[in-house]
């Protein structure tokens, strides 16, 4: 399964990251953001209910869901991708939000959801009970697509998908 991406800054130093909805419903864990002070703002109905070809339900237009036949992800994205799911995997979360831009949009099995300010993306990296690995990058329309196997994590619970595969879309 793919998600959406993140509609935010380019890839300089914060990454704008998201989370396959395979990820968290291979957990088994509820997907909602917690930690925030204020509720995560969801973006319009209409945008995030779109089906599009292939089945995945609340992709939005133009989120694609694989890479393009010999286009290669940038070697800055991957080093910066790379260190987001290491953060996330030694458990430490606050870093690992650090590699998201501001404001970030994201999609885990929920509708497109902003997330605001460091509580909100420290909250959403604190909600997901695996970690991850990239085991191949690809690269279309701008988005980086990063299949993933998925991992224990510190201070998660992964309830046995570790060893699972998703996929990611990052822009």
């Amino acid at each position: 399964m793919i998600a959406p991406v993140i509609r935010a800054k380019p890839l300089v130093a914060p990454l704008a990251l998201v989370l396959s909805a395979g990820v968290l419903a291979a957990c088994g864990k509820d997907t909602t953001v917690g930690q925030t002070d204020r509720p995560p703002q969801e973006d319009t109905p209409a945008e995030t209910q779109t089906v599009p070809r292939g089945g995945v339900p609340g992709l939005p237009p133009g989120v694609p869901t694989q890479g393009e036949p010999g286009a290669e992800a940038p070697a800055t994205d991957r080093r910066i991708i790379n260190a987001w799911a290491r953060a996330l995997r030694e458990g430490d979360v606050r870093r690992a939000a650090g590699y998201f831009a501001e404001p970030s949009r994201i999609q885990n099995g929920t509708p497109v959801i902003t997330l605001r300010g460091e509580r909100e993306r420290v909250g959403f990296n604190a909600s997901l009970p695996c970690g991850s690995r990239a085991t191949d990058f690809g690269f279309r329309d701008g988005f980086v697509i990063v299949e993933v196997e998925l991992t224990e994590r510190v201070g998660g619970n992964c309830e046995g998908a570790a060893g699972a595969r998703a996929r990611v879309a990052i822009r």
